[in-house]
């Protein structure tokens, strides 16, 4: 299985402010053919503290080789996934620019997103096509740089979907900081996750929760690290899918090396 393609992009900047780009693909695979994937886009500069930029664009996937033929779940008979993407962003810096908030808009349009379905095979699991999606939503991020050593951090989505898939939660919402010391780095944060739905042939089937994190590392000189991290500390009961719950409170430690 192979796969070839080029692309030509266009970038023009008027009146200073305004920033215009396009661009164009042709992917060519063995199995699936040629798909042409455009791109447009905009940027805008209502003064230095403020950006607002527009993007519609078509993403694609090939099938996997594993996804096609390695084992199961495999399925020869899958289709590349297809969507347009319209979105549009606002961006906006304050307070000498150490706060940073920014909001963007989106709306999905696609077909044909592989996902992994219960099936009566021996693995009993199976990549399928899902069909036609329709979602929309928003996201919204905050990051706040308080003092050279204190970082504050916070962001919410929201997803509203016509074809509910797994592991696709309708609300989604994180708040962390991170506090350096010398040589020492502290991170924690809470992610809450709502409305999740966890199989697609029952939509109905949803589950909330709240995760804890937190991670303590210290750089003991340029190229060792040393960490320390937990991961569900509140030991929450939840799952991603239904029938796969996700592990209680961890801990665990490492060491990382820069050659």
């Amino acid at each position: 299985m192979n796969d070839a393609a080029a692309y030509l992009h266009v970038q023009q900047t008027l009146w200073r402010s305004l920033t215009l780009n396009a661009g164009l693909r042709l992917d060519h695979h063995s199995v699936t053919g040629n798909q042409w994937i455009p791109q447009f886009g905009a940027s805008f500069s209502a003064g230095r503290n403020t950006q607002i930029k527009g993007v519609v664009s078509k993403g694609y996937r090939n099938p996997t080789l594993r996804e096609l033929y390695m084992w199961a779940p495999s399925n020869s008979e899958l289709e590349p996934e297809n969507i347009w993407i319209y979105e549009i962003s606002w961006t906006r810096y304050l307070f000498d620019r150490t706060l940073i908030a920014e909001l963007n808009l989106y709306r999905i349009e696609g077909k044909n997103t592989i996902v992994d379905v219960p099936a009566d095979n021996y693995a009993g699991w199976q990549f399928m096509n899902s069909g036609r999606i329709r979602n929309h939503g928003l996201e919204f991020l905050v990051n706040y740089r308080l003092n050279p050593k204190l970082n504050l951090n916070a962001n919410y989505s929201y997803i509203h979907t016509k074809t509910h898939l797994p592991a696709v939660p309708e609300h989604k919402f994180f708040a962390g900081a991170d506090y350096r010391l010398d040589n020492w780095l502290f991170s924690t944060g809470i992610q809450y996750v709502g409305n999740l739905t966890l199989d697609e042939e029952d939509p109905q089937l949803t589950d909330s929760f709240f995760v804890w994190n937190a991670r303590v590392s210290y750089q003991v000189n340029r190229w060792l690290g040393i960490f320390v991290r937990g991961e569900n500390l509140l030991n929450q009961s939840y799952a991603m899918y239904t029938g796969y719950p996700m592990p209680g409170a961890t801990v665990f430690g490492g060491i990382s090396v820069k050659l």
